[in-house]
């Protein structure tokens, strides 16, 4: 609440609170009642707005605050209101309280002539203060002095407007504030989201100190808050610092404290102080710094966004340089990426086909990455991953109460992906019931939650995959045509691993330098043999048992080449000394067909899943033909 204290006369103490109108004159409606001959009757107001109190002249003899005329000024704590012989001092508790330093602690900060970073240890306590000076601008006329050091402005600009990287900005730009303004102290505040609270990004003193020097809070915090500059022209001298204790304005004889603000956004404060009266700050010097400060705020916005673009640009590529990329140079996978480069940009909802292990959801993020929605959410989704009772609940969502345990709202895989993409992997596994109300919601993009009546819009691209028989599926009654064609707009067919000719090996070799860097083992490679069998096995897991087999061996092979007897059993025991006839000088041919076939089967029946029917069809033969050729190998059934 804000109060008039008379400052001298008789009446000199008594405190008069401020209203939402307060009338100052000799008029006995007056809420602040003056004699005197220069007191107009109703000579002036005081009205309490959103932006503070304001205090405006209405009398034709004029009224002075802190021994200059004013019409119109809005108030701040300690300003002194002259009018005739009477002096008025204004206080605002409340504003008292908002300037008290946050913990009741204040900055210590720690520099070298170098512009070192600075760091905050607890010091003395401080309270809330008024300055002796506005802390709003003056209008009037420039000095002629303060034209000269304008052009400095211009040299600040240049010097800090090509500097990218936020703390070699922040160096530079207290360096320069100590140069141009001859301060011995300066330190450059940045707001922190995280904490809320404002931390010490960069200092300087004068070359010569090197000792720390603390900072009140409550000077740091009330320009900040406020978003106003504020100068100190001789700090000793002002009874309303007193409220700070002697170690934080120690041998201060002048200071200066101004807002970094880029447009709507508050970035921090820059401060500067001296010990010289000679160089006491003056009016002109504020105004100067206010105009550096202008300057270096879109500097500094700007180098943050670099910064985090830089930073988001390297997580991309570590992301696409990690296991989750699509490695290969076929020319099955080539014309994959093509049809996927060409349907990215679209929002066509897209249906990719393939193999378990394919890199089904790879394909997906890439479709996401490709089209407008990339700066939108990726929500990817396995429908087969939940019961047929919770999939309705993790899809669209449920309201509070709408089942035992939904003790708050929750919100689905639709609103999150809103405005984004949404994968859905195992669409063929899904009920009948739950692809009702999926077509639904990709026809009208419209849903209600679980338990709740009110229709949600969203907009969502969709991307399916399944490594079901659709069409049979039709066929069978087990899922809907039209969700079928809603579905399929684009499909797009994922080759399995046996197709992309020359992509094992290359894929062997990734997956083997990305697990031996994540494991902090080196191994130079594959030995001739063990590549060997790695590279003829049909991989019927595709690139996902690929990726988990050579994770294996690094982990438990000893090094530095992965051998023959660090594979897997069901690999090595594929060649079963086939190798070694072909190596053989002389061999028998019977021999070696016999081989061959059985290497063959057992392939064909690990791709199969053991399925006998798929097998043969594999393998070209009738069923009777692989039952005598499995009673003729002695393979187990």
């Amino acid at each position: 609440m804000g109060h008039v204290v008379f400052a001298n006369g008789p009446r000199q103490g008594e405190r008069v609170a401020l209203a939402a109108r307060t009338t100052i004159g000799r008029s006995p409606s007056c809420v602040v009642r003056l004699a005197g001959a220069p007191v107009s009757r109703l000579h002036a107001e005081i009205l309490d707005t959103d932006e503070g109190y304001v205090l405006h002249d209405r009398s034709r003899n004029g009224i002075f605050v802190n021994g200059a005329e004013v019409k119109s000024r809005r108030l701040a704590n300690g300003d002194e209101i002259s009018v005739g012989s009477e002096v008025l001092r204004f206080e605002d508790d409340a504003r008292d309280e908002e300037m008290t330093d946050p913990g009741g602690e204040s900055y210590v900060l720690y520099t070298d002539t170098d512009g070192g970073s600075s760091s905050i240890a607890s010091s003395l306590d401080a309270r809330g203060f008024s300055l002796s000076d506005s802390w709003s601008l003056p209008g009037g006329d420039v000095p002629e002095a303060l034209h000269r050091k304008l052009m400095v402005v211009y040299e600040v600009s240049t010097a800090i407007a090509t500097i990218l990287n936020t703390d070699e900005l922040l160096a530079r730009l207290a360096e320069l504030v100590v140069e141009v303004l001859g301060g011995d102290r300066c330190s450059v505040l940045l707001w922190d989201s995280r904490r809320e609270a404002l931390a010490p990004a960069s200092s300087r003193q004068r070359p010569g100190r090197k000792e720390p020097f603390a900072l009140s809070k409550t000077i740091l915090y009330r320009v900040f808050n406020e978003g106003q500059a504020v100068l100190a022209r001789d700090v000793p001298a002002d009874r309303r610092l007193a409220a700070i204790r002697s170690g934080k304005l120690d041998r201060v004889k002048s200071m200066m404290c101004v807002p970094l603000i880029c447009g709507d956004l508050k970035i921090g404060v820059i401060y500067v102080d001296t010990a010289s009266e000679e160089a006491a700050y003056r009016q002109e010097d504020l105004i100067l710094l206010t105009a550096i400060a202008g300057q270096a705020a879109v500097a500094l916005f700007n180098a943050q966004r670099f910064t985090r673009s830089q930073e988001e640009n390297r997580s991309l590529k570590e992301r696409l340089a990690g296991e989750n990329r699509l490695v290969g140079n076929s020319r099955a996978l080539r014309a994959l990426m093509e049809q996927v480069s060409r349907v990215a940009p679209t929002d066509a909802t897209v249906l990719l086909r393939g193999e378990t292990g394919t890199g089904k959801e790879l394909v997906a993020q890439a479709i996401h990455d490709g089209s407008s929605r990339r700066t939108g959410p990726f929500v990817a989704f396995n429908c087969a991953a939940v019961t047929e009772s919770l999939l309705e609940s993790e899809l669209f969502g449920h309201e509070r109460g709408a089942f035992t345990g939904a003790h708050r709202e929750k919100p689905g895989k639709f609103e999150l992906a809103h405005r984004g993409t949404l994968f859905l992997d195992e669409i063929g596994d899904v009920s009948l019931e739950m692809q009702t109300k999926l077509l639904r919601a990709l026809e009208e993009r419209r849903f209600e939650r679980v338990g709740g009546t009110r229709s949600l819009d969203v907009d969502v691209r969709l991307v399916a995959a399944t490594n079901r028989n659709l069409e049979q599926a039709v066929l069978d009654g087990q899922f809907r045509r039209d969700l079928y064609y809603r579905l399929s707009v684009v499909p797009l067919h994922l080759p399995p691993l046996v197709e992309r000719e020359g992509d094992v090996e290359m894929l062997l070799h990734y997956y083997l330098d990305y697990f031996s860097r994540k494991c902090g083992r080196l191994f130079k490679g594959f030995s001739d043999a063990a590549l060997h069998l790695l590279i003829a096995h049909d991989w019927p897991g595709n690139v996902r048992e690929l990726r988990n087999t050579v994770e294996r061996m690094v982990v438990l092979a000893e090094g530095p080449y992965i051998e023959e007897r660090d594979l897997p059993s069901e690999i090595a025991r594929r060649d079963d000394g086939f190798r070694d006839m072909l190596a053989a000088e002389v061999f028998s041919l019977p021999e070696l067909v016999a081989r061959a076939e059985k290497n063959a089967i057992l392939r064909a029946l690990d791709r199969a899943g053991g399925k006998k029917v798929e097998a043969a069809r594999l393998l070209e033969i009738s069923r009777p033909t692989l039952d005598k050729k499995l009673r003729e190998y002695q393979i187990d059934e």
